[in-house]
C-alpha cells in the first residue's frame, strides 16, 4: 500500500462509517492484507480469493490490530466490508479526490475513447492530467499497466495521492459496471460523471440487464455536491435518468448536433455554438467528442481554444484505428451488438468496394449476444469471416456455432485468427474495407490451452508487408 507517515485517531476514521467509538489509538495503516501486520494497523477483514478469513482475523487480533469485518466477532462490524475499506482508505489519506477535478467516464461503449479524447484535449490546453483506464495509467507517458478498466481500491488511492502530491489538476477515470458493483470507487467523489450509453453487456456477471443498469446508475451517488452529469440523452434510458434528476446536468444528443460532413478521413459538424473539424470519424466518435466538449465548456475554456484542440485530436489505439490505407484496414474494439451495428453501418455507407469483417466472440462471456453479432455481420458486411477471440476455457467450435446460428450462410469460418486476417487481406481488392473487430489493441490471444502474444495490428502489418 502507499507508504506514509500519516497517523489518524481510530475513532475519527470510524466516524466515516457512522460508527461511534471512544477508542483514540493512533492508526498508522489501513490494510486488508494479513501479511506483516503490526499493532498500529486497522485491519479490514475482506475475504481474498479462497483464504479463511477467520484465521486472518485471529492472527490480526493476537498481534493487537484493530479489526473490522462484516460479522460481529471482531472489534467493529460493517455489513458492506468492501465499501468500508474504500471509505477508510480515502479518509486515512485525507480524501485526495476533494483536491482534484475528478472526471468519471462510463457507458457500455465509448469509455476508452471519451477518456482518451479528453486526456488529449486537456493536455493540448496545457493542463496536467492523470488518466486511469483500460489502456493503462498515464500522466505524460504510460506509468503503469492495468488489468481492469477500473483498478483496485489500493491502486486508486495510490494514484489519487500521487495526483494530489504532484498538483495534477485533472483525473480522468474509466468506470466499469463491475468496478462499481465491487465497490472499487468507494470513498471517491467526482466533479463530472459522463454517461455515454447503456446497452446489454456483462450479463454473465450481473445476471440480468436490470442489475447491469442499476450498477451504472449508482455512479451518480459518487458525484460531489456541485458535480454534474454529462449525459447522452439520445440513449432512452439515460434520457429517463436525466428527467428523474434535478436537470442541472448537461446533455448531448441528435437535436443539438448538425452533421455537415462525414468522410473516411474527417468529420465536420456543429454542436451547440461550436463548429468542429476533426480527423476522427463515425457518428459514435462525434458523440464521444461532444461529451468532451461539454466538459471543456463547463470548465470555461475559450471557444477558439476548444475548436483548436479538436482539430489536433489524435485517434485512440485499437479504437477505429486505421492500420493500412490501400485497401483500408481498421482495427476496432467493437464487441457488443450496439457497437458492431454503428461500426458496420458507417462503413457500409462509404465503401466503394466490399465491406469485409473479421471477428469472433469471447469465451465464457455473454453467450446470448453471439447469435446477434452473426446476424448483424451478415446483414451489413459483404464478406464475413468468423474466427477466434479469446476463447478461454470454452470450446471454440461451440462459440463459432453460436455465432453461425445468426448467420445466413455467407460466413466463412477460419478458426485461427492469424489465418482469418490473412485470408481477408489476401482476398481484398484496392477499394475494399477490412475491419478486424473485437480485440482492439489487446496484445495476447487467450485460448483454452495457451496464451500467445499476438495483436491484430501486428498480424495485419506482417501480412500486408508480405503481400507487397
Amino acid at each position: 500500500m502507499c507508504g506514509s507517515t500519516l497517523a489518524k485517531p481510530l475513532n475519527e476514521l470510524l466516524k466515516r462509517l457512522s460508527i461511534i467509538s471512544e477508542d483514540t489509538r493512533m492508526i498508522e495503516r489501513v490494510t486488508c492484507h494479513d501479511e506483516m501486520l503490526n499493532p498500529m494497523d486497522l485491519y479490514v477483514a475482506i475475504p481474498l480469493s479462497n483464504m479463511d478469513i477467520s484465521e486472518a482475523i485471529i492472527k490480526a487480533s493476537e498481534i493487537g490490530c484493530c479489526v473490522i469485518s462484516a460479522n460481529c466477532f471482531t472489534d467493529y462490524e460493517y455489513p458492506d466490508i468492501q465499501k468500508a475499506y474504500g471509505i477508510l482508505l480515502h479518509a486515512f489519506y485525507d480524501d485526495p479526490c476533494n483536491d482534484l477535478c475528478m472526471i468519471a467516464v462510463t457507458g457500455t461503449n465509448g469509455k476508452t475513447t471519451i477518456s482518451t479524447y479528453l486526456y488529449q484535449l486537456l493536455r493540448q490546453l496545457r493542463q496536467s492530467v492523470l488518466l486511469i483506464g483500460t489502456n493503462g495509467i498515464f500522466v505524460d507517458d504510460l506509468l503503469e499497466q492495468t488489468f481492469n478498466t477500473t483498478p483496485s481500491q489500493e491502486i486508486l488511492i495510490k494514484w489519487m495521492n500521487y495526483a494530489k502530491e504532484k498538483k495534477i489538476r485533472y483525473v480522468i477515470m474509466e468506470i466499469s459496471s463491475i468496478g462499481i458493483d465491487q465497490r472499487r470507487i468507494a470513498g471517491m467523489c467526482f466533479d463530472y460523471v459522463i454517461m455515454s450509453n447503456v446497452t446489454k453487456e456483462h450479463l454473465d456477471y450481473h445476471g440480468s440487464f436490470e442489475q447491469y443498469v442499476a450498477s451504472k446508475h449508482k455512479l451518480f451517488q459518487y458525484l460531489k455536491p456541485n458535480g454534474i452529469g454529462i449525459l447522452n440523452t439520445s440513449d432512452e434510458r439515460i434520457r429517463l435518468w436525466y428527467h428523474q434528476r434535478e436537470e442541472k446536468d448537461w446533455v448531448y444528443n441528435e437535436h443539438l448536433l448538425e452533421i455537415l460532413e462525414q468522410k473516411l478521413d474527417h468529420s465536420l459538424f456543429i454542436f451547440r455554438e461550436y463548429l468542429i473539424w476533426t480527423n476522427q470519424i463515425s457518428l459514435v466518435n462525434i458523440y464521444n467528442l461532444c461529451a468532451c466538449i461539454l466538459v471543456l465548456k463547463h470548465q470555461k475554456y475559450p471557444h477558439n481554444e476548444i475548436t483548436r484542440v479538436c482539430k489536433q485530436l489524435n485517434g485512440v489505439v485499437g479504437r477505429l484505428q486505421l492500420i493500412w490505407e490501400q485497401p483500408r484496414i481498421y482495427v476496432d474494439f467493437a464487441h457488443t451488438p450496439d457497437a458492431f451495428t454503428h461500426l458496420l453501418t458507417f462503413f457500409k455507407a462509404r465503401v466503394k468496394g466490399r465491406l469485409m469483417i473479421v471477428f469472433g466472440c469471447g469465451g465464457e462471456r455473454d453467450k446470448e449476444k453471439r447469435k446477434v453479432m452473426g446476424e448483424i455481420a451478415c446483414r451489413y458486411a459483404d464478406v464475413v469471416i468468423v474466427t477466434e477471440d479469446n476463447s478461454r476455457g470454452e470450446s471454440l467450435q461451440q462459440i463459432v456455432g453460436h455465432i453461425q446460428d445468426g448467420c445466413n450462410g455467407k460466413e466463412i469460418v477460419i478458426f485461427d485468427r492469424y489465418d482469418a486476417i490473412k485470408y481477408a487481406i489476401t482476398n481484398a481488392e484496392i477499394n475494399d474495407i477490412i475491419i478486424v473487430a473485437g480485440k482492439g489493441n489487446e496484445q495476447v490471444l487467450v485460448r483454452s490451452d495457451e496464451t500467445i502474444v499476438q495483436s491484430d495490428e501486428q498480424v495485419i502489418l506482417e501480412v500486408v508487408k508480405g503481400r507487397i
